[in-house]
């Protein structure tokens, strides 16, 4: 909350709350400030990830009175990092330059066959967005090809027909 005083009588002193120009254009759709209390609220949901320097607000407050001088106050929010985003999964075939919703395997393949590539994204920052991946299946395993990406291949000890 932000509270300004002013000793005047009457609509001289009595004092309205509102966000500058460049703040309520920067920042509106972010933040408000209640114009009788001074109440800064937040209107949505602040992502880390696109504000991750602090946020400046100025909060001007006026009196009621004539040619009145406005007062501003500067105030520093700063986004606490959460994990709020879920990992992004992609599987491609080979040149198939799509995503994949079905593989077919033939029932005589060769163990450690390459069936697709696998990506993962997290848009978390730091250890939140690290990934790690496993394949809970004796049919198929996961290859570690970079940080972000696998290979799905057939398992060494796989005994289906698909």
């Amino acid at each position: 909350m932000f509270r300004a005083s002013d000793p005047d009588a009457g609509v001289n002193g009595e004092i309205s709350y509102s966000l500058s120009a460049r703040s309520k254009a920067d920042y509106g759709q972010l933040f408000s400030v209640d114009s009788r209390t001074g109440v800064i609220s937040q209107r949505a949901p602040v992502d880390f990830e696109e504000h991750r320097d602090p946020i400046t607000l100025h909060i001007v407050a006026i009196d009621g009175g004539e040619g009145s001088l406005p007062a501003t106050a500067r105030v520093v929010v700063t986004v606490r990092d959460v994990n709020d985003h879920a990992p992004d999964i992609r599987f491609e075939t080979t040149g198939s330059g799509s995503d994949v919703t079905s593989l077919r395997v033939l029932e005589h393949s060769a163990a450690g066959e390459f069936l697709a590539h696998m990506s993962v994204d997290d848009l978390d920052s730091g250890n939140a967005g690290r990934v790690h991946c496993t394949m809970p299946s004796s049919h198929f395993t996961l290859v570690r090809m970079y940080p972000n990406e696998y290979k799905v291949c057939l398992s060494l000890y796989h005994t289906i027909a698909i």
